[in-house]
């Protein structure tokens, strides 16, 4: 007569529960799947706890939970990379950037910093020059205006010194033969002087 049992301890199977699970399950009728554990081997066929640990990114008894988002590794204890597309989103078991670095890194971890390339100091080179091309052209646009203002204002100046200055060129002294005096230009005696010294002889006689 052969016995046959009805139901099986966990980690155990076969009609006279005779067997052991297999590698990476446990349970009853070693139906359940063993988790991340780091030795597979060392996961308990009865409960399925990880005896040796867990595998990078995860914890847990059974080694079935993720790392929690902004850490990776064993235990979940290291901490993402900030420098990340977006900060602190990394894959929980190696670590690397998910999406890639931020402006200005590079690497898996997005902690190298990412050096200019040739082209790219060209570029900047040649908007440097630009710009620096351009402001001396404006300052000579300036100087040329400001130049160009000061000299109308100064004839502008002498021309009205010149005609608040003007003398007639004769002046009617006055007198039975209508005499004029003529004022020439490099006649140093003062006209009006001549004109004075005129009136006062005629006064006189």
């Amino acid at each position: 007569m052969t016995c046959q049992c009805s139901k099986c301890k966990p980690g155990f199977f076969g009609h006279r529960c005779e067997f052991e699970c297999d590698v990476g399950h446990y349970g009853y009728n070693c139906n359940e799947t063993c988790g991340h554990c780091k030795d597979p081997i060392q996961c308990s066929t009865v409960s399925g706890t990880c005896l040796t640990g867990c595998n990078a990114g995860y914890v847990g008894r059974l080694c079935k939970e993720v790392c929690v988002f902004g850490y990776y590794g064993h235990g979940c204890i290291k901490e993402c990379s900030k420098f990340c597309n977006k900060s602190r989103d990394c894959n929980p078991v190696s670590g690397f950037c998910n999406g890639g670095c931020r402006n200005g890194k590079k690497g898996s971890y997005c902690q190298e910093d990412r050096s200019l390339s040739g082209r790219t100091i060209e570029f900047y080179c040649f908007i440097g020059a630009l710009g620096l091309s351009t402001i001396v052209i404006v300052v000579l646009i300036i100087c040329i205006i400001l130049k160009w203002s000061n000299n109308t204002h100064q004839e502008r100046g002498h021309e009205q010194l010149r005609n608040t200055v003007d003398i007639p060129v004769a002046y009617h002294a006055g007198g039975a033969c209508g005499e004029y005096i003529e004022f020439r230009e490099g006649n140093t005696d003062n006209p009006y002087d001549r004109i004075q010294e005129r009136s006062n002889v005629r006064y006189n006689k």
